[in-house]
Order: C-alpha cells, then structure tokens, then sequence
C-alpha cells in the first residue's frame, strides 16, 4: 500500500506522454497541476469559513463537497483519458461555479472574490489558449452584469458565508482580496518564469542550429573533396588504365594475327578469350566511367522529346533496319532537363526492346508520354520477351545481367544508366512484364530548376 500511494499522487503516466519539445504542453500541464493545488487549497480555507460562520448550511455544505470530489476525481483522471484540454475545461468550470456561489451568499456585487474574475480569465489563457480566454472573459462580464442587477433589484443574495459581525465581514473582503493579488501575482511569476525557460530553449535551438549549420558545411566541403576525388578517377579510368589495356589488347591482337592457325586449335581458342576479354575489359571501364559522369556538369535546357526520338532512330536505323524493327511514337511533349543525358535513357531502353526480341517475330516499341500531377510519365513498351517478377528489382542494379537473355555481351549497366538519370530528374522508374508478351518501362521525369 505505501508503495503504491506515490503512483497514486502523481501524473507521471501523463506526463511521459508530453514530448520533450512540446514546451506549451509542458508548460500548460505544470500550470495545471498548480491551479489544481490551489483550487484545493481554497477549498480547505471555505470548508473552515462554513464552519465558524454557517455551519448548519446543508445546502452549501454539499455543494462545496460535491465540487471539492470533482475536483480531485478530475484531477486524477488526466491519467487515464490522457486529455489536457478536457482537464482544464472541468478545473475552470467548477472555478465558475465556486466564484458564482461565492458571490450569492457574500453580498453579491460588493463580493470582492469578483476580483478572482481576473485569475480566472489569465488562467483559461494561459490552460486553453486565446479563444478560450475570450470565452470566459465574456462569461466574467455576463456574471458581472446578472449580479449587478439581481443585488441592486433583489435580495437574492445574502451574506450567510460572512455572518453579521461586521469584524468578520472586513476580515472576508480582507482576505478575499489579498487572496486575488497574490494569485495575480502567483501567475505573473510564473509566465515570467516561463518565458525564461522559453527564451533558454530558443538559444539552445539556435546554439544547435549553429553546430548543425557547421557541421552541413563541413559535410558539404567533404562532398567538394570527394567529387575532385571522383573526377581524378573517372580521369584514370579513362586514361591510366585504357592506356596498359590498349596495349595488351593490342598484342593480344598482334599474337592472334601472327600465329592463328600455326599453333594446335587449343592456342587459337585461347588467343580468341583473350582478345575477347580485353574489349570487354575495355567496354567495362568506359560503361563504368560514363555512369560516374550522369549529371556531373550538364547543362539544363528544354528538350523537345519528339525531335530528340526522331535523331536516335537516326542513330538506330541500321540496327532498325536489319532487324526490321517498328519504333512508334505519340506526341511527346517539352520538358525542362539534361539533355545529353534523356537521349542516353531513351536509347538505352530502345536499344534493349529490340534487342530482347523474340525469335522469329519482328520488334515494336511504343513510347507515350503525358504529364501527370507535377511530372511527367513516359512508357516505352515492347513486344519481345518478358521479364519474371523477381529480377524487376535487380534489372537496376549495376553489372547486373539476366541469365538466358539472346545477348549476353552487353556489360549489364544500361538499366543502372537510366535509373541514375530519372533518379537526377527527382523521378522515379519501373517495369511492368509478362514472360512471353513483352515488356513496358515506366518512368517520371520533373523538370530541372
């Protein structure tokens, strides 16, 4: 039982629900938590003002027990429902009613808890925010005003939680008031207190954006590095490893000339791998290095997809006529990006639709495109084919080659080109196949700024 009195008393379980960086909550919650000390505290000091004055009072008596309990249960209650604003709105309303009763049976509008209007208002402020302090300000004038009247026109209200004496009448109005002040003050302090705490958490915020600050442009020097590394080695790629592999490719050739057919049929198989392994070396390396250049200097410009589909047919026209493709276009529309780089997409994803054919059946390729949302979707299908489901993920992976194709030459980086060039356009690229039917590549392109 001692154990679990503690869990009882608190608002822990709440309170572990708040982020961190949620100051208004945070602070709302520590306000609360006071306003309902306070409350009981002001009704400990009416339980004795009853008892000296009116304690036959039944009425009164169960009314101040009645809210006393409410406010306890409301109290403890944030720990199950878990609503901040719901616990205010009930801590305010039973303020309301103890103010209103308070008024009745003190002398109504010469009450001075009327003062305690003041607390109320800042408080619903302060627990609720701007429109709910409107609310109750307005209902403070309209409680104002009712008891103006029915003291001035009635005798509704009496002074039974007063009494007669007129000692203990100044000694209530005293107390009421200084009760009033020293809430007003309680709740100045207080939003004092926590606009320091709020201005400490704006210069902690502001002192970790600095470090951030620094430490993005410390990243973006180490990106600078690593981009001069990545152009010292596309220049080795191109340069200090072409040139040793010319020469081997070139002897390799020589040797192959020289002694093809005057050495066992084993030496000229050999000779064959070798000079075949060199151009695919070769092949390799310049694959490699055009995917490290993708976007590296381009120049941004408007492409007119449909003149740009018409040059690489030029290109393509011997490889369309021998193997007597038909390359169908729909109107394609303008787009705003890297030029050189969209024609080495569009060929790349050309090239492979005729390429993967099916035997004996003579290749078409459509390519649509329309805009759609903020971007623009191209299709280019075809009847060859097909791809199975579980290599449209590893198609775009670099190197990657699919086993059984018709032609397995190729270094398996096409793919990997178009994926870095729609992924430079901030689009993204699919593919949609049945084995046997044929294939359709899907992709977004948005427009370069």
């Amino acid at each position: 039982m001692k154990a679990s009195l503690p869990k009882l008393l608190n608002l822990d379980p709440f309170d572990r629900t708040v982020a961190l960086d949620d100051l208004i909550t945070r602070q709302r919650f520590r306000l609360f938590k006071k306003a309902t000390l306070i409350t009981i505290l002001v009704f400990v000091v009416f339980a004795i003002q009853i008892w000296v004055v009116a304690p036959r009072h039944l009425l009164l008596i169960t009314t101040m027990a009645a809210l006393f309990v409410a406010a306890v249960i409301n109290y403890f209650s944030l720990n199950k429902h878990r609503s901040l604003k719901r616990s205010s709105v009930s801590l305010l309303t039973i303020w309301c009613i103890l103010i209103h009763i308070d008024t009745y049976y003190s002398g109504g509008i010469r009450n001075s808890a009327n003062f305690y209007f003041a607390v109320f208002i800042l408080s619903a402020y302060m627990l609720l925010g701007k429109r709910a302090g409107k609310l109750m300000a307005g209902f403070a004038i309209l409680h104002l005003v009712y008891f103006y009247i029915i003291t001035a026109q009635t005798n509704w209200v009496n002074y039974d939680l007063v009494g007669n004496d007129p000692w203990l009448v100044n000694l209530y109005f005293f107390l009421s008031t200084a009760t009033g002040v020293f809430a007003l003050t309680f709740q100045s302090l207080y939003i004092e207190a926590n606009k320091k705490e709020v201005v400490n958490n704006i210069e902690a915020a502001r002192s970790e954006l600095e470090r951030s600050s620094e430490d993005l442009e410390e990243k973006n020097k180490e990106l600078e590095r690593k981009n001069i590394d990545l152009e010292e080695f596309a220049y080795l790629a191109s340069h200090d490893l072409q040139e040793p592999l010319k020469t081997s490719s070139g002897l390799a050739q020589l040797l192959k000339r020289q002694y093809q057919g005057k050495l066992d049929d084993k030496a000229d198989q050999y000779l064959s791998f070798i000079v075949d392994s060199a151009g695919r070396m070769k092949k390799l390396i310049q694959d490699l290095l055009d995917y490290s250049r993708i976007g590296y200097q381009g120049k941004v410009a408007f492409i007119d997809c449909n003149e740009l589909i018409q040059e690489l047919l030029s290109d393509l026209n011997q490889l369309i006529t021998e193997t007597n493709a038909s390359v169908n276009q729909q109107h394609l529309p303008v787009i705003k990006g890297y030029a050189t780089e969209i024609k080495l997409l569009f060929l790349n994803l050309i090239v492979n639709a005729i390429k993967f054919r099916k035997h004996g059946e003579t290749p078409v390729v459509n390519i649509t495109g329309m805009e759609k949302g903020n971007c623009w979707e191209f299709a280019v299908s075809d009847n060859g084919i097909g791809i199975k489901k579980e290599n449209f993920e590893k198609i775009f992976l670099i190197f990657q080659r699919l086993q059984g194709g018709p032609d397995s030459r190729g270094s398996g980086i096409g793919l990997a080109h178009c994926k870095k060039i729609v992924d430079l356009h901030q689009g993204k690229i699919w593919v949609e196949s049945t084995p046997g039917q044929g294939t359709t590549f899907h992709f977004t392109i948005h427009d370069v700024s």
